[in-house]
């Protein structure tokens, strides 16, 4: 009888120690981590049941060209400032005569002679922000510089 009762006590210390580690949260990865290219996951990801048709990068470089934000992301959205609003990115823009303009991203402001710059795959936009539509696989980069 002994021996039952401990192999009972064993069975249901098992059972509780896989069902915790079943119930586990899995990692969330940080919004602020930096995601190199290489961690791009190349299928698309399925969000609010439907397919993402495009797959994009998000970079921000401050006025020392370090880069401060990388983020790849799955979207339907049709224009960027659309993807952009999704992020934790904290963009402020305003009306200028040739369009929206970029004054402040994360709290990081233009001053003195440094201004935000909207790149294309390391190519300068034409392009204000409002106007910028999202490509698949393209890499969108905003730098602050002079």
């Amino acid at each position: 009888m002994n021996k039952k009762i401990i192999v009972i006590i064993i069975a249901v210390v098992i059972i509780a120690i896989i069902v915790a580690i079943c119930l586990l949260p899995k990692k969330i990865e940080p919004e602020n981590e930096i995601i190199t290219t290489e961690n791009i996951i190349e299928e698309k990801i399925i969000y609010n049941n439907t397919v993402s048709t495009n797959q994009v990068i998000i970079k921000v470089y401050d006025k020392d060209n370090k880069e401060i934000y990388n983020r790849v992301i799955n979207t339907n959205d049709k224009k960027i400032l659309d993807v952009i609003n999704k992020t934790n990115l904290k963009l402020i823009t305003e009306d200028s005569e040739s369009g929206q303009r970029i004054v402040a991203i994360n709290d990081i402001k233009q001053e003195n002679d440094y201004y935000w710059t909207l790149y294309i795959n390391d190519e300068k936009s034409e392009n204000n922000i409002a106007e910028c539509e999202v490509e698949d696989g393209k890499t969108y980069s905003f730098r602050l510089e002079n």
